[in-house]
């Protein structure tokens, strides 16, 4: 039977009621609170009625094991009544007794009221305003390159969607407690200046934030498992992300239990955090980045090799199932070429990039995109945005042709300086697709035909 458990608890700072509440169902199941982290710890011991009360202390010393010579008239004032100190967090003193009836703690409502916002208006509100102004800047830096992104992408990209929202959402969700605070230390200021009790705190804004980020950040997790070539990486960052968390913590708590200084512990933790960074930066990712160049994570790959001099390059080809190669226009031989497809899904269209080129060449010498529009009213919008796309000089435009040889609704050809281009827009009901055929390729009515098959299918 294990002695100690370690929970990740979701209470505001603020909600101290809430806190008793929960820690006196968890003392009647046997489980008493030890010590606060980032996860909480409890031991096991017989299981038996205990009350708990909550102290704001302005005088405590944050991050220590010892509440600090400001507060310890306080907790020998309390372990006089039969209340002793079971945990701190931060300057939050947490007491616990055994006694069926003891001497109530929170004797005037006023005092413990403005005690709190004391603590309050320090680091629990500062800390998040600054993560917050912090976060903006790298917000406004990630939503930059997300909206570089080709319109239609960002459209189709069910992730880069999912990831736009986490962005916009993340600066209210770590303002979220404070702002709840704020809202309800009014009211409760009002009703204590009335003579009536404090209200309860309001947890269904925080609990609403914490469960929207929660299902978002799972929609990020699991459509990226669509995927799993990029997904494997990912998750491993992510699990190196969580032990350095959890790394952290430990540190912090080891140097806290062995009486450290609260300045070295903080410096310390920093230190570590700093190290971190830096493996996860010059180790971690560097050799993800290689696994998944070598398709240890999926990914059908060929490697190829070249020797110019002294100097030996590698391409590594794809073989992916696309619906229109080169050899189904040329005849010729699938190896030779590399055959690479991403798709991208959203509730809005589901969009199928691919193309062909050849070994330790950048450009493709076939490519198409097949957009699927899943809301029909968006269609002609999709039209514009591609020939937008394909139309960023004045010297590129589409122009209509005959649809009929397309077997489509739509067909438009590319002009480049008044020369036609190989390059078509073709819209058949809901489905677009923009084609690339290579300059030299003889369009034949047979080839055509078969183009239609393989990408209206």
């Amino acid at each position: 039977m294990r002695r100690h458990k370690h929970r990740l608890e979701n209470f505001s700072y603020c909600d101290g009621p809430g806190i008793c509440r929960h820690l006196e169902r968890m003392a009647a199941r046997g489980w008493y609170l030890d010590e606060i982290n980032l996860l909480w710890r409890y031991r096991r011991a017989p299981a038996q009625a205990v009350r708990y009360a909550v102290v704001y202390c302005d005088g405590a010393i944050p991050f220590s094991s010892l509440p600090g010579d400001g507060a310890q008239p306080l907790v020998d004032y309390c372990a006089q009544a039969g209340w002793t100190l079971c945990a701190q967090w931060r300057k939050m003193l947490i007491f616990s007794t055994p006694l069926p009836d003891p001497v109530p703690m929170d004797t005037d409502p006023e005092v413990q009221l403005e005690a709190m916002h004391r603590v309050m208006m320090g680091w629990p509100l500062l800390g998040p305003l600054t993560l917050g102004l912090a976060l903006l800047p790298v917000d406004a830096l990630l939503l930059t390159r997300l909206l570089t992104h080709p319109p239609v992408r960002l459209l189709a990209d069910g992730l880069a969607l999912l990831g736009l929202v986490l962005l916009c959402l993340l600066p209210l969700l770590v303002l979220m407690d404070p702002l709840v605070y704020l809202w309800w230390h009014r009211k409760a200021r009002r009703a204590v200046a009335l003579g009536a009790p404090r209200p309860p705190f309001f947890r269904w804004p925080t609990a609403a934030a914490a469960a929207l980020a929660g299902l978002l950040i799972a929609l990020y997790e699991a459509e990226i498992f669509r995927d799993p070539a990029e997904g494997w990486p990912r998750l491993l960052r992510l699990l190196f992300l969580l032990l350095c968390v959890a790394a952290l913590c430990g540190l912090r708590s080891l140097l806290r239990r062995s009486g450290a200084q609260p300045g070295f512990t903080l410096a310390a933790t920093v230190a570590a955090a700093l190290i971190l960074v830096l493996v996860l930066n010059h180790a971690v990712d560097p050799k993800l980045a290689e696994l998944s160049a070598r398709g240890v994570f999926g990914g059908p790959y060929t490697v190829v090799t070249r020797t110019s001099g002294r100097t030996t390059e590698a391409d590594h080809l794809r073989q992916d199932p696309i619906p229109l190669t080169l050899q189904d226009l040329t005849g010729a031989d699938r190896g030779q070429w590399s055959c690479e497809m991403d798709r991208y899904r959203s509730p809005l269209l589901t969009l199928t990039e691919a193309g062909v080129r050849a070994p330790f060449e950048a450009a493709d010498r076939l490519s198409y995109e097949i957009m699927e529009v899943r809301l029909p009213a968006l269609t002609s919008a999709i039209m514009d945005l591609v020939m937008e796309a394909h139309s960023a000089s004045p010297s590129s435009r589409f122009v209509p042709v005959d649809a009929a040889p397309w077997g489509a609704d739509e067909a438009y050809q590319r002009l480049w300086d008044g020369q036609t281009q190989p390059t078509y827009l073709l819209r058949s009901g809901n489905t677009v697709v923009c084609l690339s055929l290579p300059d030299d390729l003889e369009l034949t009515p047979e080839l055509t035909a078969l183009i239609c098959e393989k990408l209206f299918s």
